[in-house]
């Protein structure tokens, strides 16, 4: 079940159902890379209990089975390896404090067990996998953007395009079980407060905004109301699986 969908459940933390994504499964062990800011912290723990309460409602099971949910900060690569011991493990918006690389979801890979699920959420950029001059707009876009999160925040490493992100769970043995995309608007001012720009750096932001190149203007599409700006930020999920030949 591969594909888009923009349409938002308002009540829920994602951009999709979660009976559409996942079977019930009672007692399901479930770790969490714990996001850092708040509004984050807040979704993520909304999206475990909700997971946790659909795992209840499954008629044919136990209802004294209940899920166990951890949280953990810090890098994966040094957890303990070779739990293989989580059912789900969620992944909230990690490239913008650490480069995701194969050996970070190496590191996944020794926590799930066998027919495990991990759950990609984080925000993205533009970028293809394709040549040609679309493409190489798309890619030096997506380095705009995140030279702009760079300048808010010294601390960013780099979102990923949808594409980065498949190429990079292919190489690490993951099938992809299925993508969905959430566009959300932002508030400058309070999306720039976040990590209190000097005025400089702030003057800076909002011309990078309003003057980005084409394909990033596109993407973030500023909008004026007022002495207030807004954008565009979109979220993607991404489900994956470990692949049947991963030890």
């Amino acid at each position: 079940m591969t594909g888009s969908r923009d349409n938002h459940p308002d009540n829920t933390a994602v951009s999709f159902l979660i009976e559409d994504w996942l079977t019930p499964m009672p007692g399901r062990q479930i770790l969490v890379m714990g996001a850092d800011d708040c509004t984050s912290a807040n979704r993520i723990d909304q999206l475990a209990r909700e997971i946790v309460s659909f795992d209840s409602k499954d008629p044919g099971e136990s209802t004294n089975s209940t899920g166990v949910v951890e949280f953990i900060t810090g890098d994966p690569q040094s957890l303990p390896p070779d739990s293989h011991r989580f059912d789900l493990l969620i992944s909230p918006f990690l490239s913008a404090r650490m480069a995701i690389t194969r050996e970070i979801l190496q590191a996944f890979t020794r926590l799930l067990r066998s027919d495990g699920h991990l759950l990609i959420m984080d925000n993205m950029i533009p970028g293809s996998r394709l040549r040609g001059k679309k493409a190489r707009q798309l890619g030096a876009a997506g380095e705009y953007i995140n030279a702009w999160m760079k300048l808010r925040n010294p601390q960013h490493k780099q979102y990923l395009s949808e594409d980065a992100w498949i190429d990079l769970l292919a190489d690490t043995q993951f099938s992809i079980h299925g993508t969905a995309t959430l566009e959300k608007t932002e508030d400058f001012d309070t999306w720039a407060d976040c990590y209190s720009p000097s005025r400089n750096d702030r003057i800076r932001l909002q011309a990078m905004l309003v003057q980005a190149p084409e394909k990033a203007l596109r993407f973030l599409t500023p909008v004026r109301s007022g002495d207030r700006i807004a954008f565009r930020m979109t979220e993607i999920f991404i489900l994956a699986t470990l692949a049947k030949n991963t030890d």
